[in-house]
């Protein structure tokens, strides 16, 4: 059967939506991305649109949020939304965020750190990404960006000595027309006790 008529619009939407998520997934590269949005929108027809993701893998299962929006899983994700998080938990060693058209907000300043070093790794299209460490962790910065910010502020001076350092977060990854801080919470709750 020949091509059906020009799909509605809710038709090209889900298959960008698909599209990024594969972006966001690491299963498509940008230039990638940006070719198949082209195609998108010169598609004639709803077999044309179902072509340029025939070949994706199927997308990962989205992280279903905690009933009380405290948890921290080892993933955070976001596609074409907001979200707000408030954490009280032990922060895995290695934490990935992933925002595609999106805004995260990750309030770590009351979660427990383990001792040694816990690595965040951000990539970020379109989007705010803007995590809230607490007072007197140290912070490592080395990410990169086009068009945009990855950047780590410290709000105190040089760490006191100590017996046990403070735990330190290694900020990495990369912002492409994105915003990615992590900021360090000024006169705010001091670091709780490394696990």
């Amino acid at each position: 059967m020949a091509d059906q008529i020009t799909p509605f619009k809710p038709d090209r939407e889900s298959t960008i939506a698909r599209l990024t998520t594969a972006f966001a997934e690491d299963q498509i590269s940008l230039e990638e991305f940006e070719r198949r949005v082209e195609e998108v929108y010169r598609a004639a027809s709803s077999t044309a649109l179902a072509r340029l993701t025939e070949d994706l893998p199927a997308p990962a299962r989205a992280e279903r949020a905690a009933p009380d929006a405290t948890a921290v899983s080892s993933r955070i994700s976001a596609t074409f939304r907001s979200l707000e998080r408030t954490s009280r938990m032990v922060v895995p060693r290695r934490l990935e965020i992933r925002a595609t058209f999106s805004n995260i907000e990750l309030d770590l300043t009351q979660a427990k750190f383990r001792e040694g070093r816990t690595e965040i790794a951000v990539r970020a299209f379109c989007s705010n990404v803007e995590l809230r460490l607490p007072a007197g962790v140290a912070v490592e910065e080395e990410g990169g960006t086009l068009f945009g910010i990855f950047a780590a502020h410290s709000a105190s001076s040089a760490p006191e000595p100590s017996a046990h350092p403070a735990p330190t977060v290694r900020l990495i990854g990369r912002s492409i027309l994105s915003n990615v801080e992590a900021i360090e919470a000024p006169g705010g709750p001091k670091l709780p006790p490394a696990v």
